[in-house]
């Protein structure tokens, strides 16, 4: 532990240049001068001695390894000073780029034997494993001449998963029958299925045909049957990590509001029974899962979908949907994520997704452009604002003439904001299960 000179040893240390500036005039001067240094220096040893007998001053911080994007997190920290002396210490801690707020400062002074504790509130807001770097905390020596470092504990890694809240959402509207208010549309199936998923509390609404009177006559309590349709689909998730999803839509890139979006849609299909798989490329094939089904699999589309980047690189989307066709040979609903860079741009899908569509039935979900809606919503107020209107409307024919060679080339096509992603991508796939378009 090696200490750092206070402005108060420098200052002393600059009082002893005086009597050395003078020493010309007369020997005392620099014989002052000598012992003024010596002396100060002897009391930084003597200064930094007592400091080592006081080793144990300890900076604690405790905070999860797992956080959700844009979740708050609480971070605990704790300060102890076991000493007889007062300590005054300073404490920074540096987060990495996507944390906010990135820097954190404390000043504290702690009496003898006393132990403090506090608590930070935190937000990631970015997906990924961050390496966080331990806090750096700082105290003056007990002669005030000194800084030295105080132990802090280690540096910790960290991995923010995707915004998983709407699960929880979704399974909790969907025992109380108001999946509405998170914008999924009631949609009503073909004969509301004949074979039994399962028994339940009865829950208000609940039509009384469906209440098992012999299970309710068993528990003293009104107890539903629940139905589902016979038939099982696949779905695969096809992400697209390429440079089209690296652009930013409200704040974050398009490819994070898509892993959200495909991870609440993976848990929608598996609650119904559905198999799920995934194939995530960008100039490579970066993940490839065969559609498995059940509650247990969504940790592992969970995992697979956590770790995907967008790499700045343009995909081969012919030979992507060939991968697929081989991948996944029964036909499947395939849902595209992905985006257009520049509206001209979406001529380049229409050859893959029309070989795909020989074979399965295709859903590409492309993001709304905002700045384009923007300017051709607000009535132009000066010439600048004119010009910029003529070219969004411009973009905006570009746009619609590439997303009409999509659906002439055999796709669905879903064109959503990023707000709403996750809602319209559930409505759509529950729209093709009700009408069994597949």
């Amino acid at each position: 532990m090696i200490a750092r000179p206070t402005p108060r040893l420098l200052l002393i240390l600059l009082a002893g240049t005086l009597p050395a500036i003078l020493a010309n005039a007369s020997r005392g001067f620099g014989a002052l001068a000598t012992f003024v240094d010596v002396s100060a220096l002897c009391l930084f040893a003597v200064d930094h001695r007592l400091l080592r007998r006081e080793r144990n001053v300890l900076v604690r911080r405790s905070m999860p390894t797992r956080l959700s994007r844009r979740n708050p997190f609480t971070v605990q920290w704790a300060a102890s000073n076991p000493t007889d002396r007062p300590v005054s210490l300073d404490i920074v801690e540096r987060l990495p780029e996507s944390f906010e707020p990135r820097e954190r400062h404390w000043s504290l002074r702690l009496a003898p034997k006393q132990h403090s504790e506090w608590e930070a509130t935190d937000v990631a807001t970015r997906r990924g494993t961050y390496d966080v770097r331990a806090p750096v905390a700082e105290r003056v020596s007990p002669l005030g001449l000194g800084i030295v470092s105080v132990r802090c504990e280690r540096a910790a890694q960290v991995a923010v998963l995707p915004d998983v809240r709407g699960l929880g959402q979704f399974d909790a509207l969907v025992r109380q029958r108001k999946l509405n208010e998170m914008g999924v549309a009631p949609i009503r199936r073909r004969g509301e299925g004949s074979e039994i998923a399962g028994l339940r509390p009865y829950a208000l609404g609940d039509p009384f045909a469906r209440v098992d009177w012999k299970a309710t006559a068993r528990r003293a309590a009104l107890v539903t049957r629940e139905m589902h349709t016979e038939r099982r689909q696949n779905v695969v998730l096809m992400m697209d990590c390429g440079r089209r999803m690296a652009r930013e839509a409200d704040g974050h890139s398009r490819l994070d509001h898509a892993v959200e979006a495909a991870l609440l849609l993976s848990h929608v299909a598996l609650r119904s029974d559905d198999r799920v798989g995934l194939l995530a490329f960008g100039d490579r094939i970066f993940r490839a899962i065969a559609p498995v089904r059940g509650h247990a699999s969504a940790r592992v589309l969970a995992e697979a979908l956590f770790t995907l980047e967008p790499v700045l690189h343009e995909p081969p989307y012919e030979l992507v949907a060939a991968k697929v066709s081989r991948y996944f040979q029964r036909r499947s609903l395939v849902i595209f994520f992905t985006d257009a860079v520049e509206p001209t741009s979406l001529h380049v899908l229409a050859k893959p997704v029309r070989f795909l569509s020989q074979r399965h039935l295709v859903l590409c979900v492309v993001f709304e452009d905002a700045s384009v809606k923007g300017a051709l919503r607000d009535p132009p107020s000066d010439a600048h604002a004119f010009f910029r209107a003529a070219a969004a409307s411009e973009l905006a024919v570009e746009r619609d003439r590439g997303l009409r060679q999509l659906r002439n080339a055999g796709a669905l096509l879903l064109e959503s904001p990023a707000a709403r992603l996750s809602t319209l991508v559930i409505n759509r796939y529950l729209e093709v299960k009700a009408r069994r378009l597949l």
